[in-house]
């Protein structure tokens, strides 16, 4: 029994370990550099980029591939999450990427702003879960935006409380 047990706590920890997930990182620019050590309990196979002068190099040996390329091994080389790095470029080409990667069935993570790398502020916590808010491109409020008396003493309707924006509502 205790040989049995001491398998499958073996089998599952390795399972749920994070350096067995294999990912990438798309943009193998400055955020991309800086996120090889956030990322560091992931196995990071990849960087992708767009950047045909890239392509064939490596950043501390991670070799950087077009995502033609990648579309073409990210099964084999089972990726399972792709982290991208592009804070700087327009919400058209983030969807365009988010959906792209979509179709491939893999998780993505997505840095949102340059102001992170700018002032060297990055943290793993930075990278966000796709959510509406990238394909909407509104800035959320929240209650501790407002002045602490903005809401005293008012009646507030709210309506459409089902829809993306609803969903925000604390």
């Amino acid at each position: 029994v205790a040989s049995r047990i001491s398998i499958s706590k073996l089998f599952f920890n390795n399972l749920n370990n994070p350096k067995n997930l294999n990912i990438a990182i798309y943009g193998a620019g400055e955020a991309g550099y800086k996120s090889i050590n956030l990322l560091s309990k992931y196995n990071i196979r990849y960087f992708i980029d767009d950047d045909v002068e890239k392509h064939n190099l490596r950043i501390n040996n991670i070799p950087i591939i077009s995502k033609n390329h990648f579309k073409k091994i990210y099964i084999s080389k089972n990726i399972k999450l792709v982290f991208i790095a592009l804070p700087s470029i327009s919400i058209i080409k983030k969807r365009l990427i988010i959906s792209e990667y979509q179709k491939l069935n893999i998780s993505i993570k997505i840095l949102p702003s340059i102001d992170q790398i700018i002032s060297n502020k990055l943290s793993i916590e930075d990278y966000e879960d796709i959510n509406m808010n990238i394909f909407l491109n509104r800035k959320l409020l929240k209650y501790e935006d407002f002045e602490s008396n903005y809401f005293l003493m008012k009646n507030i309707l709210i309506t459409g409380g089902g829809g993306s924006i609803g969903s925000e509502i604390f």
